[in-house]
């Protein structure tokens, strides 16, 4: 099934969106841009989170995070709820930036509140309304909505890494939630659990050469 065809299928994707969404899909930002800007201008809230994410990244046009943040801002303040795919999009954006410090202070606490929000809303809350539990998404509840499984994704890394970018080398991340992310194709949840396996191996290994040699001859 063709990425055109599976965007047709998602609820609250325009063809302005999909326009540019397939032109970002082959390295076309600025007229990926320029299709967001005008569905951004009728009043889509995807197509403004789209343009916040094209301004946090730099990609198509000169980076500006404070233009980002203000684009992911009106969408939440404008959204009806966390399920929606624009709030989906918005929030994690928004989660990005105060993880990176991007226009707004850095803030860890911020940005994972807007991630659990999204990923509660999305299948992980718990039916009782308890504490988020990620092992309830299944990928395979996903496989018709590219967009909603690509930013489940990111909101399962930056859940994983606890909204730092320190975690790994700090070990503080969350290997169980990385590994969710990884289920739903998250390239940095990927890298992140290939270097702490590394770092895993390695750490065992040289333990194993600072036993005592009587440990080693019994």
């Amino acid at each position: 099934m063709g990425l055109s065809v599976l965007l047709q299928a998602e609820e609250g994707v325009s063809a302005l969106v999909q326009r540019g969404i397939e032109f970002e899909s082959h390295g076309h930002n600025k007229e990926a841009l320029v299709f967001y800007t005008q569905a951004h201008k009728k009043g889509d809230l995807l197509a403004t989170a789209f343009v916040g994410k094209m301004y946090l990244g730099g990609w198509g046009v000169k980076k500006d995070a404070c233009r980002a943040v203000g684009y992911f801002e009106l969408v939440v303040s404008h959204g009806h709820n966390d399920k929606e795919l624009a709030m989906l999009v918005a929030k994690v954006g928004l989660a990005s930036a105060y993880v990176e410090g991007a226009c707004v202070s850095v803030d860890s606490a911020k940005a994972l509140k807007l991630v659990k929000d999204v990923l509660y809303a999305n299948g992980a809350g718990d039916v009782h309304g308890g504490a988020l539990r990620v092992e309830r998404l299944w990928v395979g509840d996903f496989s018709t909505t590219p967009l909603r499984k690509e930013y489940i994704g990111i909101a399962l890394y930056l859940l994983g890494n606890g909204a730092n970018p320190k975690a790994l080398s700090t070990q503080m991340i969350d290997i169980e939630t990385l590994k969710k992310a990884v289920e739903f194709d998250n390239e940095y949840a990927k890298r992140e659990l290939r270097i702490a396996e590394l770092a895993h191996q390695e750490k065992n290994k040289q333990s194993k050469n600072e036993r005592p040699t009587s440990e080693l001859v019994d």
